[in-house]
């Protein structure tokens, strides 16, 4: 303190760790505000904490951390990708090898990111975000058939 500031100065590695906290401190608040979808099921099998799940729409791959049979699993919606199904990847052909089909139901068009709902036969809507410019780039619009796919890392499996 003192007047001028009494000299401090931010260390290097002061300035690495508030860089570090901004960086997580911008992922957490994109957790907090992204919606998710989160399906019930049952394992079907597991290899360390990667686990098949049997649900309502079927087979999803998911991140498992604890001993588990009965389990939900949440999806952020920023993890999900949307494709014509003409266009989607084979799950041969990407990472990301949980594909579901479905309709889109309703879009909530924001300023620059629109938030999708994806009729995929289960109870609740799947959720995607994609930005503006992919919503025209791919002309989506209710009624319009689409595949979503994501990978089994950005699921979260936990104990029901």
């Amino acid at each position: 303190g003192g007047k001028g500031g009494g000299g401090s100065h931010v260390t290097d590695r002061a300035q690495t760790l508030l860089a570090r906290f901004s960086r997580l401190r911008a992922e957490f608040s994109g957790v907090v505000r992204s919606a998710d979808t989160v399906f019930h099921g049952e394992i079907l099998s597991r290899q360390g904490a990667l686990a098949t799940v049997d649900t309502d729409v079927g087979p999803i791959r998911v991140l498992l951390f604890e001993d588990a049979d009965v389990v939900q699993v949440a999806l952020r919606a920023d993890a999900v990708t949307l494709h014509e199904p003409r266009a989607a990847p084979s799950a041969a052909g990407t990472s990301a090898r949980n594909h579901l089909e479905g309709t889109i139901s309703a879009i909530d068009v924001g300023e620059s990111i629109a938030c999708i709902e994806i009729d995929i036969g289960d109870a609740d809507p799947l959720i995607a975000l994609v930005t503006s410019e992919s919503l025209r780039r791919l002309d989506l619009e209710p009624g319009a058939t689409v595949v979503a796919t994501f990978k089994a890392t950005a699921t979260r499996a936990t104990g029901k």
